[in-house]
C-alpha cells in the first residue's frame, strides 16, 4: 500500500492527528526511527512514521508551520543535505539529526554500547574460533573503528555524488565479497562509476574531488557516516574475519535492544525534542528503564 502514498498523505494524516488528538505529534522519517523511541515515549506522545519519507515530512512541516499547527514536531536525517548545491532550508518545526542521520546520533554519543553489541557477537559465537586470551572488548572496539572507516571512504563518494547530482546506484555497491582493507573512496567511486548511466556527465578529475572533499569531512564537526553503511561494514567484517554472519536486520535490532532512555537523551534530536514537549508541561520519555543486559535479553545462538 505504501507504494500509492505521497508526500500528501503525510500532510491529511498530520492535520487528522493535531486535530483529533489531544497528544503531541512527533513525525519521523522512517519505521527505524520509530522503533528507536516506541518503547520509551511518554503515552502523552502519539508517534507517526512518514508515508513518503524525507519529502513528505517536510512538506507535511511545513503546512503545519503556514497552519499555525503548534502541537507537532518532525524529524528528518541530515543526510548528505550540506553537499547539495541547492541551499536547503527546513521550516522551525523541524529537528534535524546532528550526525548523518537519527540512529548514528545515538550511537556516536554512545559508542560503547555498540563496541558491546560487537563484543557480545564474539562471545555467543562458535564460528569466530577466538584465542580463550583474546581480549574480546579491545577486539570489537577494534573493529568498530575499522568499519567507521569503511563508512566513511563510502561517505565521502556519497558526498560528491549529492555536490555533483551523479545518480550512482550506491544500493548496488557492497562491502562484502572483497577484502575490507583494500576498500577506499577510490575503489567505490571506480566500481559504481562503471555502471554509471545517467545523463550528468561524471567529472575528469574524480580522484582530486575525492581527496577534496575527504579532506572537508575530515573537518566537520560532525559525521556523515550512514547508520546502513556502518551497520554493512561491521557485519562484512565479522563475516571476513570471524565467520559470524547475522543480517541488518538482526544486527540493528540487537544495538536498539541496549538502548536505554539515558542513551537516547545524549542525542540532539531527543534533547531538542524533550525541550519542545516541555514546553506542554510533558517528558519526552516515560519513567526511565534500568539498563538492559544482552546475555540475559538476547538467547546465545542468536548469530
Amino acid at each position: 500500500m505504501r507504494e500509492f502514498l505521497t508526500p500528501d498523505s503525510d500532510v491529511d494524516a498530520m492535520r487528522l492527528l493535531t486535530t483529533t488528538s489531544p497528544n503531541l505529534v512527533i513525525v519521523l522519517e522512517g519505521e527505524d526511527d520509530e522503533k528507536l523511541l516506541h518503547d520509551n515515549i511518554n503515552s502523552e506522545i502519539t508517534l507517526y512514521v512518514s508515508s513518503a519519507g524525507k519529502s513528505g515530512l517536510l512538506k507535511a512541516a511545513f503546512d503545519a508551520q503556514t497552519e499555525g499547527i503548534d502541537n507537532a514536531i518532525f524529524v528528518a536525517d541530515r543526510d548528505f543535505d550540506d553537499f547539495s548545491e541547492t541551499t536547503l532550508s527546513y521550516p522551525h518545526n523541524v529537528v534535524l539529526s546532528h550526525h548523518h542521520d537519527c540512529f548514528v546520533d545515538i550511537v556516536f554519543e554512545s559508542l560503547e554500547t555498540l563496541v558491546r553489541v560487537v563484543e557480545y557477537k564474539l562471545n555467543s559465537s562458535k564460528d569466530a574460533m577466538l584465542d580463550p586470551s583474546t581480549n574480546t572488548f579491545s577486539l570489537a572496539n577494534e573493529i568498530v573503528a575499522q568499519a567507521i572507516g569503511l563508512a566513511k571512504h563510502k561517505a565521502v563518494v556519497r558526498a560528491v555524488a549529492t555536490r555533483l547530482s551523479i545518480g550512482l546506484d550506491f544500493k548496488s555497491y557492497s562491502f562484502f565479497g572483497q577484502p575490507t582493507t583494500e576498500i577506499t573512496s577510490e575503489t567505490i567511486y571506480n566500481t559504481l562509476s562503471s555502471h554509471y548511466r545517467g545523463n550528468t556527465p561524471l567529472p575528469p578529475n574524480a580522484s582530486d574531488l575525492l581527496n577534496t572533499t575527504r579532506t572537508e569531512i575530515d573537518n566537520l564537526d560532525y559525521s556523515p557516516v550512514g547508520d546502513h553503511d556502518l551497520i554493512q561494514a561491521i557485519r562484512a567484517i565479522l563475516i571476513e574475519r570471524f565467520n559470524i554472519g547475522l543480517s541488518e536486520d538482526r544486527f540493528r535490532a540487537l544495538i536498539v535492544l541496549t538502548f536505554t532512555i539515558s542513551h537516547l537523551s545524549k542525542a540532539h534530536w531527543c534533547t531538542s525534542i524533550a525541550m519542545w514537549t516541555k514546553q506542554f508541561d510533558i517528558d519526552l520519555f516515560a519513567e526511565k528503564i534500568a539498563c538492559r543486559n544482552l546475555s540475559v535479553l538476547i538467547p546465545s545462538n542468536t548469530h
